[in-house]
């Protein structure tokens, strides 16, 4: 079966779908736009006369002045592909990004409608919500290999640290309210201790004499 552009562009875009978390996670998604793209442009001269005669488009580029001047037609023919490719890279890109934003909103939704009543379980929704914005600096520390342990795959490692942060700020949690029960008179004074707080009694003002005998009864 001969190959056509439309089939290049359809295999590129599932190779993008197939690798999107790690795309979205690299500090620079444009980049890995324009690897992905030079790795999916065929070398062979049969491929490329195929999509040449499916798409004669080809063989006008959009940049001219950038083909070197002893390009042939074949090298010619790689750099229309890849451009090709890239836009549709591109458009993707943008697609996903807005997917993943509007994923995110959601969950944040469905967070705040479960958001507990108690202080302490709001404060560790808070912690909770902070660490899940964290998460992407941890993926990044992951494939720098910060103290990551043998073995230990990327969402492993997230998992751990997340799991020792949320340790360790419960842990704090834990020592602040048995300071507030061992010093009840140094605690920042709530509405409910406020409004139970004794008000001040107005003092009587002595009534001026006004010179005028008073009756007996």
């Amino acid at each position: 079966m001969a190959s056509t552009m439309r089939a290049e562009i359809a295999d590129f875009i599932d190779t993008l779908n197939t690798d999107k978390a790690r795309i979205l996670e690299s500090r620079y998604p444009e980049d890995e736009l324009h690897e992905y793209a030079d790795s999916a442009v065929p070398v062979y001269n049969r491929e490329l006369a195929e999509l040449l005669a499916d798409d004669p488009g080809l063989a006008t580029l959009d940049e001219p002045d950038l083909v070197p001047a002893d390009a042939d037609i074949w090298k010619r023919i790689q750099i229309a592909i890849y451009e090709r490719l890239l836009q549709a890279g591109h458009e993707w890109l943008q697609e996903a990004k807005q997917e993943a934003r509007d994923a995110e909103a959601e969950e944040q939704d469905e967070e705040d409608d479960d958001e507990p009543s108690d202080p302490v379980g709001r404060e560790l929704m808070r912690i909770q919500r902070r660490d899940t914005a964290s998460d992407a600096d941890l993926r990044r520390q992951y494939h720098e290999g910060l103290n990551v342990l043998p073995g230990e795959t990327r969402d492993q490692y997230v998992r751990r640290w997340r799991r020792e942060r949320l340790a360790q700020d419960r842990h704090y949690l834990a020592l602040g309210e048995k300071y507030d029960r061992e010093h009840p008179d140094q605690r920042a004074p709530t509405t409910a201790t406020r409004r139970a707080a004794p008000k001040p009694t107005r003092r009587a003002t002595p009534r001026k004499p006004t010179g005028k005998p008073t009756r007996k009864r």
